[in-house]
Formats: C-alpha cells, structure tokens, sequence
C-alpha cells in the first residue's frame, strides 16, 4: 500500500512535496501496525546491486503476509554515503526517490535499535565482489563522474578512460565490510564467525531479535525457492528480476565494459584475497572470476 502511493507521489511535484511531509508520519504508523497481529516484518538489508530490489518486488508479488522493508545502509556512515549518491541525481524523481529512501533507512535504523522493537526477519545476499563493484560504478555513474554533462551522453568516455575512473574513484570496499559494518554492527550477527555452505548457496543465521537468511546472488535461482520454503515458509515463489543493470540507461556502456574488461592483477588478487572472498567462494570459483576481469576480450 505504501509502495503505490509513493509511486503515485511521483506523478507530479506538488504531490511529492505532500507525500514527503507525510512521509515520517506514514512510516511510523506503518512500523507500529507491523508489531500486531503476531506477524514478523520482513527486511531485506543487504549491499546494493546484489538484486535486493527483485526480492521486494518478488515477497510483495507472492502475497507474502508480513510488512516489508528495504534498506543497504542503517549506520551513519552508509546514511553519508547515501547522502552523497542522492546529490548526484538529476531528475527531480529520482532526487525524491533518493530522499525518501534515505529518511526510511534512517527510521528503520531508529526502529531495529529501540529498546523494545519487535522480533524481525532479514534476507541479505553476498555476490561476486567485482561485478557488485561495476554495478555499483555505472548504477550511481554521475557520482563517480559529476564533470559528465548529462546531455552529452554516456557514449562520449572512452573505455579506458572509464576502467580508470572506476579503480580510482570507486569505494571498492564496500562488498568486502558490508558484512562487518552493517550486518555485524545493527545486528550482531557476525557471519564469518562460522563457515558458509557453499555447496548449498544459503544460510540462516539467528540471535535474540532476529532471523536472517543469507544467500549467493549466483546460486539464487538453484536454491532461492528451497531457502525461501525453509525461512518463509513460501511454496513456489517465482522471483521477479528488477532494476537489472542491461535494463538501466547505461546498458551498452555497462555491457561494454563487462564484456572487454582487463582489469589490473593487483586489483583482483586483493579484492579476491579479502576474506569476504575467501569466505563465500571456493579457490577454484574465485580464479574464474579473476581470469573474467582480468581478461581481455
């Protein structure tokens, strides 16, 4: 219900400016009906552009009977940065969008760290930490590049003027901490605390307040339906991709860059060798995805 009429807020100006002075008004009473009834509310919190947007779109298409919420940062430093890729933006719609979806992830935050805040669930997914990283580059590309002029198109850069721009500008941390910086830090679930089965493609996690169902972006259509039967108790959910990056704006850049990039080694052997790496992906599925970036084609 929230979602539809933030959409429609869209439409024009003058009824985003109504909706946005309601917006903190509309959350809270959202997270207060969420606590009745006995049903858990469902937060799907994990790093951007690991296909957290298909899962909403697929929980809210499945009639899933529990209140829904999204969020990649509950900390003040993942509220900075949010803050700095809402800057860059330059249609009004998508500032507003960023705005709103800025002040959620803050009261969310508010909500999980109260005192009394109710028992929840949480999915999360772990992804090939390259690929989040050039999905991230193009997804927020004005970010990275505010000298672009938006008339002048993405088509103007040269791929080695973008590959460059992508290692020095990019926080290529991101994916390798997000684990220790929002999971750990908001919920107290350390996930590297014990092994991840890899073999199987997913895990649940649990502590006092919360549940949490973590999943390889890459093993999602193998094992989601099973991982979601167990966690959710859902039967045949059919997940709905979702602001996939072929589909954005920039897609032949971004295609572009996917399918010629020679990335340097030293880049790769340190993404690849970070423990987020070593943790979620085999030695012989991490030397495939160096010889994919690091290969010319």
């Amino acid at each position: 219900m929230i979602t539809w009429i933030q959409e429609l807020s869209t439409r024009n100006r003058w009824l985003s400016k109504i909706y946005e002075a309601l917006h903190p008004h509309v959350l809270a009473l959202s997270f207060r009906l969420s606590t009745r009834g006995g049903k858990e509310p469902l937060l799907v919190y994990q790093m951007g552009r690991v296909g957290s947007t298909s899962i909403v779109r697929s929980m809210v298409t499945s009639g899933l009977d529990a209140p829904i919420y999204h969020a990649h940062f509950l900390t003040p430093a993942g509220s900075e940065l949010m803050e700095q890729l809402k800057s860059s933006h330059r249609s009004w719609r998508a500032r507003y969008r960023s705005r709103l979806y800025l002040r959620q992830s803050q009261l969310l935050s508010q909500w999980v760290h109260k005192q009394h805040a109710p028992r929840f669930k949480v999915i999360t997914l772990a992804r090939d930490p390259v690929a989040v990283n050039i999905s991230g580059f193009f997804h927020n590309l004005y970010a990275w590049l505010p000298e672009l002029a938006a008339e002048s198109g993405y088509q103007t850069l040269d791929h080695s003027e973008i590959v460059q721009i992508f290692l020095e500008r990019y926080p290529h941390h991101i994916p390798l901490t997000w684990f220790d910086t929002e999971l750990k830090q908001v919920l107290g679930i350390d996930v590297f605390q014990t092994d991840f089965p890899i073999s199987k493609g997913f895990k649940i996690y649990h502590s006092v307040h919360t549940d949490v169902l973590l999943i390889r972006m890459e093993d999602l259509d193998r094992c989601g339906p099973m991982a979601f039967k167990e966690y959710l108790g859902m039967d045949c959910l059919e997940l709905t991709k979702a602001n996939v990056s072929s589909e954005q704006p920039y897609a032949s850049l971004y295609r572009a860059f996917v399918e010629r990039a020679a990335l340097p080694s030293s880049y790769v052997d340190r993404i690849y060798g970070s423990k987020y790496a070593c943790h979620f992906y085999t030695e012989t599925e991490r030397s495939r995805f160096k010889k994919k970036w690091c290969q010319s084609r």
